[in-house]
């Protein structure tokens, strides 16, 4: 006995999977940007929404494979498959919105990942109550298996290069990444399904129940984790929209050929960035809020590596469009209400709200250095930059702004 495919529901499954192939890469971005209680939020949110994107994509993926006979799925067992896959895009979140990864441990996450990913969907199949059981050709799990590796290496690894900044560019970039994901998370099921041999007398041990409460709870769950990610992907488009408008109006900003008088005193005139006099501004209404709440905040220092060799060689042109790009990646990285400066030179600080331990502070040195170390391009000019980061906490470090600069400056030194 063989079963055949609903051309409309597998379309419908392959869409789902790619929004939950899209949605893990924006949640990732935001996981790596937050903080404390909110990347814990986003974790969660994403797991749930994700998490129950894929499982709602095999929960579609099993009316679609149709057998001559009638089944109906154990709800028990479905629910345990959801939990499952929730788990699974838990771990998939957290590994892509950490410190960048190396090959060989993003490698092992998407081993551990894709062999979660196979056991969602072998318990889909557990749930259709086939009696006599399911045989298997172990050669198609196993190639299920691998494409499930493949799925979690790809989405785990283009999540994690593709979570920084919300231009036009890397909106469509995480657009066309989602296709390979998404085609790869349907190969596994796909191969599952055809890995599954039938008894030519089977039949489906709750096919002649009467009770349609668990069929109806199953759709309940899987309506909302599908108008849950239909509502992310708006929120996604529009803060892009926004972010794109905001970066246009920061750029025409930056080309106008005399800075007003009355922005002199508070910003940089190259990169539009706060000054220093405005950094100690900040500094004092951040530390105000502090006292009122309880909480601490860091100071960060980022300077790029050998920039007057780089102005030498390559002329100051050159060296300004470092700077301002530069500025613009850390402007798109920080939250409302947190301030990005350039004290001095080629120094960029970083003043962050709500950063509650030196692990924390650490997490958030290594993604500025990532962001600054990515390459830049100036026409056909490939730029390539360091940068030593050092960090202060309030008030752990210092309780002004001159005492946390020369704490994270001494600490940059020491990196």
């Amino acid at each position: 006995m063989t079963g055949v495919f609903e051309t409309s529901l597998v379309v419908l499954a392959l869409v789902l999977a790619f929004l939950a192939c899209f949605a893990t890469m924006s949640i990732a971005e935001r996981v790596a940007g937050a903080r404390g209680v909110a990347a814990r939020a986003w974790l969660v949110t994403g797991a749930l929404l994700a998490g129950g994107g894929i499982w709602a994509t095999q929960l579609i993926g099993l009316h679609a494979f149709q057998l001559p006979i009638a089944v109906d799925l154990h709800v028990p067992t479905m629910l345990f498959a959801l939990g499952l896959a929730v788990i699974v895009w838990f771990f998939v979140l957290w590994i892509a919105g950490g410190p960048r990864q190396g090959p060989l441990r993003l490698a092992v996450a998407a081993l551990c990942t894709g062999v979660g990913l196979g056991a969602v969907h072998y318990s889909g199949l557990f749930a259709m109550q086939i009696v006599p059981a399911i045989h298997y050709d172990m050669r198609l799990v196993a190639a299920s298996l691998a494409a499930g590796f493949a799925a979690c290496w790809l989405t785990l690894g283009l999540a994690s290069a593709l979570r920084q900044g919300r231009t036009l560019q890397r909106l469509v970039s995480r657009l066309l990444a989602a296709l390979p994901c998404a085609a790869a998370i349907a190969g596994t099921f796909f191969l599952g399904y055809r890995a599954a041999l039938f008894a030519p007398d089977s039949y489906s041990l709750g096919a002649a129940a009467e009770d349609g409460t668990g069929p109806d709870l199953l759709v309940v769950c899987a309506a909302v984790a599908v108008l849950g990610l239909i509502v992310l992907m708006l929120l996604v488009f529009i803060d892009h929209a926004r972010q794109i408008a905001e970066a246009s109006r920061h750029a025409g900003r930056l080309e106008l050929a005399v800075t007003p008088s009355e922005h002199i005193a508070s910003q940089d005139p190259l990169t539009g960035l706060a000054n220093r006099a405005l950094l100690a501004e900040r500094f004092a209404e951040m530390r105000t809020a502090a006292h009122a709440s309880g909480r601490g905040f860091a100071l960060l220092i980022a300077d790029v590596d050998h920039f007057r060799a780089l102005n030498g060689s390559l002329g100051h042109q050159i060296g300004d469009e470092v700077l301002r790009e530069a500025a613009q990646r850390l402007a798109a990285l920080v939250r409302p209400g947190d301030t990005v400066a350039r004290p001095e030179g080629d120094e960029f600080a970083l003043l962050l709200g709500d950063v509650a331990d030196t692990e924390q502070a650490a997490r958030i040195a290594v993604r500025v250095s990532e962001v600054l170390g990515k390459g830049m391009r100036f026409n056909d000019l490939h730029v390539q930059i360091s940068t030593r980061v050092g960090f202060g906490l309030y008030p752990h470090d210092g309780e002004d702004v001159d005492t946390l600069l020369r704490h994270a400056h001494a600490m940059r030194q020491a990196v």
